[in-house]
């Protein structure tokens, strides 16, 4: 079972892809969401982070910072996020090789995400041909469901989670919006 809202984050020792501390504490904004992703050389991944990185001054406008955590170490993220997207991503990338986090929120693989990649071979193909982000070194999970989770960021309380996120679908971030929303007023 993994955390969902109401839950309170757990303690996390955050280093990024270059090696500087990330604290939640250090967030400008009141929000925080968690994006946990597969590996830096998988295309959805890449699509993901890509529009997180359009979608952020939005989620900055509604008071909302970004982090994402990928399962590959830091040379592969450099390589395959880093030195290939033409919008950079505005928000630390956790690398999470060892899982570490992804446990502590409860990710893990399941055979069930075979068929969610199958219904999503469109936006794979969007991905590798419209962007360039060509299948990479698969250094991580396969069989893992990109997970979201909504972060009040000073009670530490999850105000939202959910464990099959397309963030590459428009529509993923129309629950985010509503929960700042409500937990707002």
């Amino acid at each position: 079972m993994g955390l969902k809202a109401g839950d309170t984050l757990p303690e996390m020792d955050l280093v990024d892809t270059f090696g500087k501390q990330v604290q939640f504490e250090k967030f400008k904004q009141e929000y925080v969401l968690l994006a946990f992703l597969r590996y830096a050389g998988c295309p959805f991944c890449n699509l993901s982070i890509h529009r997180l990185s359009v979608e952020s001054p939005l989620l900055a406008d509604a008071k909302c910072d970004v982090l994402a955590f990928i399962q590959s170490n830091p040379e592969q993220v450099q390589k395959n996020i880093y030195d290939r997207h033409k919008v950079q991503p505005p928000y630390p990338i956790i690398p999470d090789k060892a899982m570490k986090h992804y446990k502590q929120f409860g990710i893990k693989p399941s055979a069930k995400t075979a068929g969610k990649i199958i219904r999503d071979i469109p936006h794979w193909v969007h991905s590798v041909r419209d962007h360039g982000f060509k299948q990479g070194k698969i250094d991580g999970s396969f069989f893992i469901a990109p997970a979201i989770f909504l972060l009040h960021k000073n009670s530490r309380k999850i105000i939202y989670a959910d464990y099959k996120s397309d963030l590459f679908e428009h529509e993923t971030f129309s629950p985010i919006y509503e929960r700042i929303l409500t937990f707002a007023r």
